[in-house]
């Protein structure tokens, strides 16, 4: 998210806030970039800011919001992203996903992670979910290594599409698999259209 500024009163003065700080101090915060190391260590750092600073009680009224338009990316830093959505959810903490845009990829397994009972797309939106691409390269051996970790990779993601929606959607996964916001429904990815 580019840095933009808000002027904020304070008393007689004023000061500049940047609109990801103005975002997190209302427990919103955006998912708009590829999944990378970088960005998805941000979100991370930002969930633990959130949950250190509120109970899980105080979450059932004040849910910590994801809105989500990114086209997915890295499957290591989705399972790390993951996972930390799953601990604070298994705390007890409230984490809604909103896709707003295209929730792709690792962006898609993020939005069917959210609480359930929380998870939304708008009207207009897009859910498009397959399987992890491999892009093997190097000696045959290695590429033999390679397979056997995208198989691997491959299973996990399944198991957490099991877990959060419909078993029917893997074998829709085999390929690309775009979806209305009511196919996302259909199939449990979300619980609502706002």
């Amino acid at each position: 998210m580019n840095s933009i500024g808000i002027i904020e009163p304070q008393g007689q003065h004023s000061q500049v806030i940047d609109l990801e700080s103005k975002l997190l101090q209302n427990n919103i915060i955006f998912i708009t970039d590829v999944f990378t190391s970088e960005t998805v260590s941000t979100i991370q750092a930002e969930l633990f800011y959130l949950t250190s600073k509120m109970t899980p009680e105080e979450s059932q009224f004040n849910p910590i919001t994801i809105y989500i338009n990114s086209p997915g990316g890295e499957v290591y830093c989705l399972l790390g992203l993951y996972d930390v959505i799953q601990l604070f959810i298994k705390q007890g903490y409230i984490i809604k996903t909103i896709n707003i845009g295209i929730a792709a990829s690792a962006a898609a397994i993020i939005l069917l992670s959210g609480s359930k009972g929380f998870r939304h797309c708008l009207p207009n939106s897009t859910v498009m979910l397959h399987q992890p691409s491999s892009g093997t390269i190097g000696t045959v051996t290695d590429m033999e290594i390679d397979l056997e970790e995208s198989k691997r990779l491959k299973q996990a993601l399944n198991e957490i599409v099991k877990k959060h929606a419909s078993e029917e959607l893997l074998p829709l996964m085999e390929r690309d698999a775009y979806l209305t916001p009511e196919e996302a429904i259909k199939y449990g990815i979300i619980d609502s259209i706002k």
